[in-house]
């Protein structure tokens, strides 16, 4: 490693624990999750993960990535089940999980889906990356996604589909549409979610019927 002056203290004592852990490396036959190799570097799993700052590919603000240490940050799983029998490629993602209890009993009659998804809320921002697995795994080749009518359950989404290929995260506008129809309004003090809506639902009809709640 070539250090950095800015470095001092308990942070170059550390600098200086993974130089020495490199220098005794040939090579990795495999990467590992960071709090593995954290834990085998510093005896603390949670050591390194301190120094991403919010980075999934490098520490200490780009000075090393975790390819140099032959690691890598381990995304928050997917739940999910797979209906082989579904003649369709399509995936249905809930943000909530007592959602996706009752959508995967329901599809199982159904078969209406390949796969039903558990997003888990915000998790979702980073576990999106392995959809990845699922499409290629099991022939999903679209996933709608169905949360909360509220600023965060339209940001997620609109943040994750952003960073996919296009049309691959798409609304699950029929399923919007029977929340309209069958769900419980709720005083919320929310500001209106209007920029974020106007992100994620694309159906100006459907965009106006969330408004009209607020």
């Amino acid at each position: 490693l070539g250090f950095n002056t800015q470095y001092k203290g308990e942070t170059l004592a550390l600098l200086v624990q993974i130089n020495s852990f490199l220098m005794r490396q040939d090579h990795f036959d495999y990467d590992v999750p960071l709090k593995e190799r954290s834990l085998q570097i510093c005896g603390d799993e949670k050591r390194l993960d301190g120094f991403r700052l919010g980075s999934n590919t490098h520490l200490f603000k780009g000075l090393l990535s975790l390819n140099d240490i032959g690691a890598f940050h381990a995304e928050a799983p997917l739940a999910y089940e797979v209906y082989p029998d579904s003649t369709t490629q399509l995936g249905l993602i809930l943000e909530n999980q007592d959602s996706y209890y009752s959508f995967r009993v329901w599809n199982k009659k159904m078969q209406h889906y390949r796969a039903v998804i558990y997003g888990s809320g915000n998790a979702f921002s980073s576990s999106y990356r392995n959809l990845g697995a699922s499409q290629a795994d099991h022939a999903v080749e679209q996933f709608e996604y169905l949360g909360d009518v509220d600023y965060s359950g339209f940001q997620i989404p609109d943040r994750v589909s952003s960073m996919l290929d296009k049309d691959v995260l798409v609304p699950a506008n029929a399923w919007y549409q029977w929340l309209l129809k069958s769900g419980v309004c709720r005083t919320s003090k929310d500001a209106t979610p209007e920029r974020a809506l106007s992100a994620w639902i694309q159906d100006p009809e459907l965009r106006a019927q969330i408004l009209d709640l607020w």
